[in-house]
């Protein structure tokens, strides 16, 4: 596979996520409804980049990604200023997540994890 299939395959899964999120916690709507916009306006001028704005974030804390390890949202040391990660942790944070829900954002995050890697190699 090319760089250009995994940049896809990225964005569409990053796409399944945002949906995801807004499907099961719609009190949070409004905010993925941002973060949804945002990622569609990088993603218009460089596809490639929105990628690579994940994984400068996320490959600080790859190890707590695959380890499902919470202190990663529970530490509030993280860099604030990724839109992405303030929305998840806000949504972690909430009262009525459930524990299949926490799952399933652990397995987002380690395949887009995964996939960006693949992009930069």
């Amino acid at each position: 596979m090319d760089n250009i299939q995994y940049i896809k395959m990225f964005n569409n899964i990053l796409d399944d996520f945002i949906e995801y999120l807004e499907y099961n916690f719609k009190n949070y709507s409004s905010d993925l409804l941002l973060v949804k916009n945002y990622v569609h306006v990088i993603r218009t001028g460089n596809p490639r980049e929105v990628v690579n704005m994940f994984l400068k974030f996320s490959s600080k804390y790859r190890n707590q990604i695959f380890k499902c390890d919470e202190i990663f949202f529970l530490n509030t040391a993280h860099d604030n200023d990724n839109l992405l990660y303030v929305k998840i942790k806000s949504v972690w944070l909430s009262k009525n997540i459930e524990e299949i829900q926490k799952a399933n954002i652990w397995l987002f995050l380690q395949k887009l994890t995964k996939i960006g890697e693949m992009v930069n190699l």
